[in-house]
Formats: structure tokens, sequence, C-alpha cells
């Protein structure tokens, strides 16, 4: 599928490139680095030990929730809304993360209370840490 992606990336884009970019293979270059660095990725993430994401899910959270509350402070805005952090030449959006985040944290709540809790103590938790269940 990825090769179709690389092959059908050519015509599609070949005209816009080379008008835009001088290059007709900009966007094949481009399409092809990214691949590399998904694999890339899901190579590391299959090779990381699931307690140890376990364990950093909440503090990925709390992060997260930490950059979401500087987009509206210093955030950057595009297209008439402020969604971007900028960091010298990085930027990136942090609802992306958010969405990460949200995933890890309740399989790790789910996880651990799920099947030994009552389940009103999954939606009214009672430990002093405000659990994403109830932001759903």
């Amino acid at each position: 599928n990825i090769i179709w992606a690389w092959i059908l990336t050519i015509p599609a884009s070949a005209f816009v490139a080379e008008g835009r970019f001088g290059d007709q293979y900009y966007f094949l270059k481009k399409q092809i680095m990214w691949s590399v660095i998904g694999l890339a990725g899901m190579v590391v993430a299959a090779l990381t030990d699931i307690r140890w994401i376990q364990k950093s899910a909440r503090g990925f959270f709390v992060v997260t929730i930490v950059f979401l509350v500087m987009v509206l402070i210093v955030g950057h805005e595009v297209a008439g809304g402020k969604r971007w952090l900028r960091f010298a030449v990085f930027g990136f959006q942090p609802s992306e993360f958010a969405k990460l985040a949200m995933v890890l944290v309740l399989a790790d709540y789910l996880e651990k209370y799920f099947f030994n809790h009552h389940i009103n103590t999954i939606i009214f938790p009672n430990n002093g840490f405000p659990e994403p269940i109830s932001i759903l």
C-alpha cells in the first residue's frame, strides 16, 4: 500500500511541484521521507516496553495539558485559529499530543480499575486525580 501511495504521488503532484519548487519529484521525496520516519516510529513503538509507556502515561497527560494551556497564552495563529506552539523553527499542535495522551491515560486507567472496581468508582473517582473518564 505504501508503494502505491508513492507511485500515485507522482502523477497527482508533479505539475504543481515543478511549478512551485522546480522539482517534479518534490512531493514524492517528502512522501518517502515521512514514510521512513513513520516506519522508524513504528519500530521504536514496537520495541518500547509497555510498562514504561504505562508508567509515563499520566506524566505525558499532564505535560500535554500544560502545552494546551500554553497555546491559549503564547500560541501562534494560523488561518485565524490559535492552535500552534512554536519553539525556534519547530512548531506543533498540542491537540495532536492530547489525543495520544487521552488514549494512553484511559487505557492505563481502565486496565487498573475497570475489572477490580464497581462502575461507580470508575465514573466518579475518589482518588484526588481528575480522571480522563470524567472528562468524557
